[in-house]
């Protein structure tokens, strides 16, 4: 019976596309015909997503991190790309439940530490309910709370997946690829824009090479400092990722690159001295540079933006920015002071709001306030809903990071489920550590769901690796 089921499916999954496609084509040219471009690079662009989607088969969910990763935007959707991909994952998981082709595992525990602090956001939704206001502007109010929700439904079907070696290297390159197309299209978007109006609109910061980061990041999860310094191409990489993204003027870029191999090292446990020894010559490097300064040479406005951090000398270039900080929070502190339970009752815009964002005119810091944007998770959970919901969010972060370590502590060394755990647990504690000067309610909720579940489906994974050589072994014993 289960035979005949999926062969009836085989036969009508290309069926269906087949029809889809030439609904597709047909309202092509109908869009064509009236010489509206929109709906036929939209059409075009759900062409080429459901192709791969069809193509990638049981592996659809790596459309997720792809999606993730890129942060594209088809045109003509009210969606970015982070949405995008849990809309993706949730239909296609859905599709593949009716049609009886998904293997889930059972509901793991790891989700409950999420539980307090997602259901305190639904409490203050309660509260100061939006209806259907979240499916208006991606950018501000009601909208943040789809964004949640997309990422609770991700988190909680990838937790259902297991990633087992084979896929963990289909993830690896997926990261790689995604990041290299990310890249490409971050330099293409830049060349678009002048560089009086570029340099005006973010002051000195360069973040178009913001990739950087993540390539570095990516070649110290696949490589050992030691297999670095042994290859003349893996450490040109690095050192030529390394200085761009200092280039790009991301003042926490400093601490991540010099936190980087640290943290790999009390992860793995693996060449200590060498980078101990390669920490202490960055750090004299640091210190020549920058007394070197106006004497030799000058530092490119984003690097010394960069440097502001670690060197006093750089901060008046940075009053802006400090000015910004200082104000966002001065009313932050008053809302919290004001409602310390459920701070501004999360993301609904009742007619208080509308007229105070109103009266705002041109206030840069209160329209700020007003999307939610605090620079900050812990200002954002605490604004948004609630010292509680703060609280709440940073017990089970601290649980992930416990058991993210935990569970890359069970696999093997250099192995690909390795290598993708230890980019994701790099990840994890680089925001963590960085949650005071960056962050959003929204955006940060929905990342902590989907790291949450790559970590839990590769967990899986390791544990069905391991059945999987048990018995095995035991045929090879029988």
């Amino acid at each position: 019976m289960k035979a005949n089921l999926s062969s009836i499916q085989t036969k009508i999954m290309p069926i269906i596309f087949g029809l889809a496609l030439f609904v597709v084509a047909f309202s092509a040219v109908k869009g064509m015909a009236r010489g509206n471009l929109a709906d036929v690079k939209l059409l075009a662009g759900l062409v080429v997503v459901g192709g791969i989607t069809l193509a990638l088969d049981k592996n659809y969910w790596l459309m997720l991190p792809a999606f993730f990763m890129l942060g594209i935007k088809l045109p003509g959707l009210p969606f970015d790309g982070r949405e995008l991909g849990c809309i993706l994952l949730i239909a296609i998981y859905v599709l593949r439940l009716t049609l009886q082709k998904e293997k889930t595992t059972k509901p793991c525990t790891p989700l409950l530490m999420a539980l307090p602090f997602l259901l305190w956001i639904f409490m203050v939704w309660c509260l100061n309910p939006t209806g259907l206001a979240m499916f208006g502007s991606t950018t501000v109010g009601a909208r943040f709370y789809l964004k949640i929700i997309f990422g609770v439904f991700a988190g909680c079907i990838m937790c259902t997946k297991a990633i087992n070696e084979n896929d963990a290297k289909k993830l690896f390159f997926v990261i790689v690829a995604a990041q290299i197309i990310q890249s490409f299209i971050s330099i293409f978007a830049a060349g678009l824009i002048s560089t009086e109006v570029a340099d005006e609109d973010r002051g000195t910061g360069r973040y178009e090479y913001l990739f950087a980061l993540s390539i570095y990041t990516i070649m110290f999860c696949r490589y050992s400092l030691s297999d670095v310094f042994k290859s003349g191409w893996k450490f040109f990489v690095v050192a030529f990722f390394a200085l761009l993204t200092i280039y790009t003027g991301k003042r926490k870029a400093i601490g991540t690159l010099l936190l980087l191999p640290l943290l790999r090292v009390f992860f793995t446990g693996k060449d200590k001295m060498l980078t101990f020894a390669c920490v202490c010559f960055a750090t004299f490097v640091l210190i020549f540079t920058v007394a070197a300064d106006g004497a030799f040479y000058e530092l490119p406005p984003s690097v010394q933006r960069s440097l502001s951090v670690v060197v006093p000398k750089y901060r008046e270039t940075e009053i802006t920015q400090d000015i910004f900080r200082y104000e966002i929070r001065r009313i932050g502190n008053e809302i919290i002071k004001d409602s310390p339970w459920v701070g501004r009752k999360g993301f609904a815009i009742d007619a208080r709001e509308a007229i105070w964002i109103k009266s705002l005119g041109s206030d840069l810091y209160g329209g700020h306030a007003f999307t939610g944007n605090w620079h900050s998770a812990w200002y954002a959970y605490a604004c948004d809903f609630g010292i509680p919901c703060a609280i709440g969010y940073y017990i089970a972060l601290i649980f992930m990071l416990f058991y993210s370590v935990k569970v890359l502590k069970q696999m093997r060394y250099g192995s690909w489920s390795f290598i993708c755990l230890l980019f994701f647990t790099l990840n994890i504690y680089i925001s963590a550590i960085f949650s005071y000067t960056s962050g959003h309610s929204s955006f940060t909720t929905m990342g902590f769901m989907y790291n949450l579940g790559i970590i839990v489906a590769l967990e899986n994974g390791l544990k069905q690796d391991k059945q999987l050589a048990l018995l095995n072994d035991t045929n090879k014993i029988a």
